[in-house]
């Protein structure tokens, strides 16, 4: 089996993806969302790892076949043969027109290679795609794209909601935007100095608002950090005019406990600790 296939399902503890969410038909709707690979294990001597609300099923144990290609979720109800405790996600084996029936995860039964063009992600990056049509009691298009993952995913029959990705973090390295919240600029008058604000409210459940001040035209980045100094979020990260601003946090991802947010524009830097209280 060619080996370069896992580099278009790329897994490690602590990659994170940002998708944005996109209902239709009208009225429209757009969110942004987040997966992160959260731990790893070893099951019957196979390694899985944890998907946290990945884009088209719920949280769960996955892990990538070397020997066959595929992409397996973890099943403890119904297998798909040779597979053992397992169900398959996708083949990326397959080339293009190459279908598939039988065993999938979900409700699908058959899927087909539609096509592996060329694709640039970010504005920057260029890379293979992988594109697959899936059909049965629910319809569902993905793409995958070489060295990133889960590029795409959309389902037509139940709720026409798609999943575009826009940003991700793979083995510590940011590409696209990863931020989850918008950036609302609350007046024009320009601050004589910079600053980060409190958060409030502060204690919070699970969200709060966080402002911060630029004097001149800056190029801003927000991070939400844990007790341990690890990353957990990214709320702001571009050039922004001189102005006031304020941007959404959402812990309903996270355990209570203190946390800290710390912002940094050239010589600038400040950090704030907020508690989250559930």
């Amino acid at each position: 089996m060619d080996t370069a296939l896992a580099k278009y399902f790329p897994i490690a503890v602590g990659n994170k993806y940002v998708y944005l969410v996109q209902t239709i038909p009208i009225p429209t709707t757009s969110s942004r969302m987040k997966t992160t690979i959260t731990k790893d294990t070893l099951i019957a001597g196979k390694k899985y790892f944890y998907f946290s609300n990945p884009p088209f099923f719920s949280s769960c144990w996955m892990r990538y076949d070397t020997l066959t290609g595929c992409v397996l979720s973890y099943s403890l109800t119904g297998v798909c043969p040779p597979y053992t405790s397992d169900k398959i996600v996708d083949s990326l084996a397959s080339k293009i027109n190459d279908l598939c029936t039988g065993c999938f995860f979900s409700f699908y039964n058959y899927r087909r290679c539609e096509d592996t063009l060329n694709i640039t992600l970010f504005g920057n990056y260029q890379t293979k795609r992988k594109s697959f049509y899936h059909d049965g009691m629910a319809v569902g298009n993905s793409i995958y794209a070489r060295n990133f993952g889960l590029y795409y995913f959309s389902g037509a029959e139940f709720d026409g909601t798609s999943y575009t990705l826009i940003g991700c973090v793979l083995n510590g390295v940011v590409y696209g935007d990863t931020t989850l919240t918008e950036i609302k600029s609350l007046n024009s008058e320009i601050p004589d100095r910079f600053s980060l604000l409190q958060n409030y409210p502060n204690p919070f459940n699970p969200r709060t608002v966080v402002r911060f001040q630029l004097s001149v035209v800056s190029n801003v980045v927000l991070k939400v950090y844990d007790v341990m100094g690890r990353e957990v979020q990214t709320l702001v990260n571009e050039k922004l005019s001189a102005g006031t601003y304020e941007v959404k946090f959402d812990g309903s991802m996270l355990t209570s406990g203190v946390y800290f947010y710390k912002m940094q524009t050239g010589d600038f830097s400040e950090t704030k600790k907020m508690i989250l209280m559930k």
